[in-house]
């Protein structure tokens, strides 16, 4: 299989529309991507949740009364992506251990020594996100510069999981 190459749009799109409620799925035939949400997911598991032919899944949509258009389009691409046999593979971005080892990277390059001991206590209390991004809320330049660390750490994994599946940024595309 010759390697796929995503252009940077598809890799910023990724990384700045998938949330905890949305989720990315790479498609390993053409590299593709798509975007299916909590509640999709929750709706095709409990419409169609055996169907893996996605065109009878379709039709068991579409003789649906109480779901709107986009509601259909949007639950089909949950099935899509979680049928057997699909080319459609979960992009794992980021999870709570890697967020959490990010907040401690970025403490390090803190220059402020108080507000390094500050975040140092943030982070070994209950709910250490709200309370390192509440303290960062008060350092404008460190808070933009956190923002701007944990992106590029978050865009190193995922180019570090694309070229495990195969897949490789455009700029890295051979001339």
């Amino acid at each position: 299989m010759r390697p796929i190459y995503l252009k940077r749009s598809v890799i910023q799109s990724i990384l700045s529309n998938a949330l905890d409620s949305v989720h990315a799925y790479l498609n390993t035939d053409d590299g593709s991507i798509m975007f299916v949400t909590q509640a999709a997911r929750a709706t095709q598991k409990v419409l169609i949740p055996n169907l893996t032919d996605v065109a009878e899944a379709a039709d068991v949509l579409a003789e649906s009364d109480h779901l709107q258009e986009w509601q259909r389009w949007e639950t089909l691409n949950a099935a899509k992506v979680s049928g057997k046999d699909t080319p459609y593979r979960k992009i794992p971005l980021d999870d709570v251990d890697r967020a959490y080892d990010d907040m401690l990277e970025f403490i390090k390059t803190v220059r402020e020594m108080r507000l390094r001991e500050r975040l140092l206590i943030d982070v070994e209390q209950e709910w250490p996100f709200k309370k390192f991004e509440t303290t960062l809320g008060r350092y404008g330049s460190e808070r933009d510069r956190w923002f701007e660390f944990q992106q590029k750490e978050r865009f190193k994994r995922f180019v570090l999981w694309l070229a495990e599946q195969g897949y490789y940024p455009e700029w890295d595309k051979p001339a």
